[in-house]
């Protein structure tokens, strides 16, 4: 077997000895090591997705000719680490029976469930009015309706609306109920600038990233705290990193043991609509319940995409199913009436308005040069 493999890696099973003779493939779903009478035994669970037929020439192998031969297990020369995150991803989604309510939430299109009462609004309002403070009543209204889900919140924000705050003060608000969130995003930087306010609000979080690189320096010491331990591979640095109740991940850290080792209370999705639905469900099937955030730019969306034609996203699908469900941010802070005016008219069909008064007729004052002629003599 392959020293890299781990969980959701795309494999083959081969012939040890005859290694063209092929029995199938499919996901990796487990990966277990222990030691027996001194040895080291990885025991492994393999869900096959693809049988071939056993055929050498002329002899065709029966289940106990099988039996009588050592088989290997090795990577697929085609998978990849996103790919095979989609794989383990769909396989564990339609293939356990635990998953049974999602199915017919996802794929069904039922309608969520009723919400729970974890906390009323004004229950919101007095107890946590000094992390609330700085949102306004429809963000207030987004975090109240998070909160209180049973199933699943989509969230709709526009451009500027505040989103990234928003899900700060939300995440703030369940570490400090004791809950558990796996926070995802598309990339490192949206994930940043939401974890740049938990920075600042002295927020306990962990970021799992695959590279230092593309993390901002702010942030970075909430995942290099953690690389000593994870280096070695001991044993604290999984407590350590299983005790926070805040985890920040993209999509290609999905199937690390930090993360698929839990079972979270809430999935937090930003930018919903930019990430593949089997991505989307990587996050749905290690949580309770998920949230989904996005900005509802058609064109933004665009970017998941099939060679022939678009492909509807999970928050796209979901919001057109049911769309009295979905609480909007429609209030931007950020630009003056003529470029809102512009946005709105090509995106949100009059949906964004203007959320601070002194942005209207804000203006970026540029000062004007002289121009400057350069004459070539020829």
């Amino acid at each position: 077997m392959n020293v890299g493999m781990n969980k959701g890696s795309y494999v083959d099973i081969a012939c040890s000895n005859e290694p063209l003779v092929t029995l199938g493939n499919g996901s990796l779903m487990s990966k277990e090591t222990s030691v027996d009478e001194g040895s080291v035994v990885t025991s492994i669970s393999v869900c096959v997705s693809d049988m071939n037929t056993l055929e050498i020439i002329e002899e065709k192998f029966t289940i106990e000719h099988l039996k009588t031969k050592s088989w290997s297990v090795r990577c697929n020369p085609q998978s990849n680490t996103l790919y095979a995150i989609m794989r383990w991803a769909l396989t564990t989604f339609c293939k356990k029976d635990q998953y049974a309510r999602q199915r017919q939430l996802l794929i069904d299109l039922q309608p969520p469930s009723k919400p729970r009462l974890i906390l009323t609004l004004p229950q919101i309002l007095i107890h946590y009015s000094h992390v609330i403070n700085s949102l306004s009543p429809a963000q207030i209204h987004a975090v109240a309706k998070a909160i209180n889900c049973t199933d699943y919140q989509l969230i709709l924000g526009v451009y500027s609306s505040g989103k990234s705050t928003t899900i700060s003060v939300l995440l703030e608000i369940l570490a400090l109920k004791g809950y558990t969130a796996l926070y995802m995003a598309n990339t490192d930087a949206r994930l940043d600038k939401t974890l740049e306010k938990l920075v600042a609000r002295k927020v306990r979080f962990h970021h799992v990233a695959s590279s230092r690189e593309y993390v901002k320096k702010e942030v970075r010491k909430y995942m290099e705290s953690y690389l000593p331990l994870e280096r070695a591979g001991s044993r604290e640095y999984l407590e350590a990193a299983l005790s926070v109740n805040i985890v920040a991940t993209t999509a290609y850290s999905l199937t690390k043991d930090v993360i698929r080792l839990r079972e979270f209370d809430f999935c937090i999705i930003d930018n919903a609509s930019q990430l593949p639905e089997p991505i989307c469900l990587g996050g749905i099937v290690l949580s309770k319940r998920f949230i989904m955030f996005d900005n509802g730019d058609k064109q933004v969306s665009s970017a998941v995409n099939a060679s022939k034609g678009e492909v509807q996203s999970l928050y796209s699908r979901l919001a057109k199913a049911h769309p009295t469900n979905v609480p909007r941010l429609c209030n931007q802070y950020v630009m003056n009436n003529g470029i809102m005016n512009f946005i709105n008219c090509a995106v949100y069909g009059g949906l964004m308005q203007q959320g601070v008064d002194k942005q209207r007729s804000a203006a970026l004052a540029i000062p004007r040069r002289e121009e400057t002629y350069v004459y070539l003599s020829l």
